[in-house]
């Protein structure tokens, strides 16, 4: 982020942060979207089918210092339970796997930032710096005359392509811990 920033500031680009919190990324993980993802790097069917039924079938407690809940909740044929899976060694690979797919999906649509590097001239593109489930997007000028207006344009249909992604995962934005800032020079 301090790069993006002194990059706008140096050239003095308009430029916008776009800043995403998920609910729960870890337990709302759409169990097709997980074994996708799996298949797209190679793990076997059989191990996937293994685990994600093994979580569609458990059977939960609540434990508290008071002792275990006699009600219980899971193991519903109909409304089975989806997400990794609390204690699941495989959660955080596969929510790094989905996380991939859903930054490509937004790279697709959306230019980000680009950058020229000082010594090799080499030019950088990216648009977000994602630690596990806050998710910050990075626009500024990409054409050298592009406007606060152009810019928030392209945040816009990034902000939306971001939550229809994070949607069709399984997953949902915390509207309440999003926001956005704009930066421009005069």
């Amino acid at each position: 982020k301090v790069l993006f920033f002194d990059h706008i500031r140096q050239n003095k680009q308009p430029g916008v942060i776009f800043a995403s919190d998920l609910m729960q990324c870890f337990d709302r993980m759409a169990h097709p979207v997980c074994s996708l993802v799996s298949r797209r790097l190679g793990v076997p069917n059989s191990v996937i089918q293994c685990m994600l039924l093994t979580i569609q079938q458990m059977t939960h407690r609540v434990r508290t210092g008071y002792g275990d809940s006699t009600k219980t909740y899971g193991n519903n044929r109909s409304r089975p339970l989806q997400g990794g899976g609390q204690g699941n060694g495989a959660s955080l690979p596969l929510w790094l796997a989905i996380s991939c797919i859903l930054i490509a999906m937004l790279e697709d649509r959306v230019i980000g930032v680009r950058m020229q590097t000082a010594i090799t001239l080499q030019m950088i593109i990216y648009i977000a710096i994602m630690y596990v489930d806050d998710t910050d997007i990075l626009l500024s000028d990409i054409t050298g005359h592009d406007s606060l207006e152009d810019v928030f344009k392209r945040a816009l249909r990034a902000a939306r392509t971001w939550e229809e992604a994070v949607l069709i995962s399984g997953g949902a934005v915390r509207p309440e811990k999003c926001y956005w800032t704009a930066i421009d020079f005069h």
